[in-house]
């Protein structure tokens, strides 16, 4: 599944419900939507394969889901999906959010390595 920006995490969750889940309902309903594109080409856009209201039709169903398995999240620095995440609290999945406490990145502007944060 190719996300849409705007609802990364949305998108996440649903693609962990029909792809390893295999939630029968959301599975069902979205090769009902694709008329089984999903299944023939493996491959879905948010954007182009679905209108808005099917997407959210499907976040929707996906919120109603209590048995999505544990998903952690490891949020980089500068990460666009970072100001979605509030979309978590409302699905009944158990999850964790980790974000970077310390990083040593190469720069090839500089040609150097910086560091941010501190390990303890």
């Amino acid at each position: 599944m190719i996300p849409t920006i705007e609802n990364m995490v949305d998108d996440s969750i649903l693609m962990v419900a029909y792809a390893i889940c295999r939630s029968m309902p959301i599975f069902t309903e979205i090769n009902r939507m694709t008329s089984d594109l999903a299944l023939s080409s493996g491959r879905l856009n948010m954007n182009k394969d679905f209108t808005s209201e099917q997407r959210e039709d499907l976040y929707s169903q996906v919120k109603k889901l209590n048995n999505l398995p544990k998903i952690v999240w490891c949020i980089f620095d500068g990460s666009s999906i970072k100001s979605s995440m509030i979309h978590l609290l409302d699905y009944q999945v158990e999850c964790e959010v980790n974000q970077s406490i310390y990083s040593n990145t190469y720069s090839r502007w500089t040609d150097s390595m910086h560091q941010k944060g501190v390990i303890r």
